[in-house]
């Protein structure tokens, strides 16, 4: 069941990201529940502590023509980006786990693809279903650096470049 206008949904599970390749939806900013059902749920594998993508205020730029009549801004494209951690897998190469899945899927830098975050869901599913909404965004994998601190769980941090795509709230 989507979530109405003025509803407060906790973050509490709702909240999941799937990885696509460039060629999983027919139409990426409007993706089918199929489609991203059909994408790699990389939820479970993501440390919350260290999740730092997100949309960012875009530039803008203060440079007015010396013809200009009134004071002019140019906007910029709308930003995005950042680093999400991930933990470990106990076995590398196992087909059957998530998080070596997630790790095969995403460790390798100038990978291009789709991260997709449901920011609505108000049923805890591990699904996508229809009417939901989410984010879309083409990014490229970066940066990979471990996140090994004390008595913590063994993650790496990935950051994701954007590709200059994205559909915000789409159902």
């Amino acid at each position: 069941m989507p979530t109405t206008i003025g509803t407060k949904v906790p973050a509490s599970g709702n909240i999941r990201v799937w990885w696509a390749l460039e060629n999983a939806f027919a139409n990426w900013q409007a993706p089918t529940a199929a489609e991203i059902n059909a994408s790699l749920d990389v939820s479970d594998s993501i440390s919350w502590n260290d999740f730092g993508f997100a949309l960012d205020a875009s530039n803008t730029i203060d440079d007015p023509a010396i013809t200009a009549i009134g004071k002019v801004s140019d906007r910029g494209a709308a930003q995005f980006g950042g680093t999400i951690s991930f933990y470990y897998p106990g076995a590398f190469g196992d087909a059957s786990n998530k998080y070596s899945n997630t790790y095969d899927a995403l460790d390798q830098p100038r990978t291009t693809g789709f991260l997709v975050i449901r920011v609505d869901g108000e049923n805890h599913a591990t699904t996508a279903s229809n009417g939901e909404l989410v984010h879309v965004f083409k990014v490229m994998t970066d940066g990979y650096a471990e996140t090994i601190t004390g008595e913590e769980a063994f993650r790496y941090t990935i950051t994701f470049l954007p590709q200059g795509d994205l559909a915000v709230r789409t159902v």
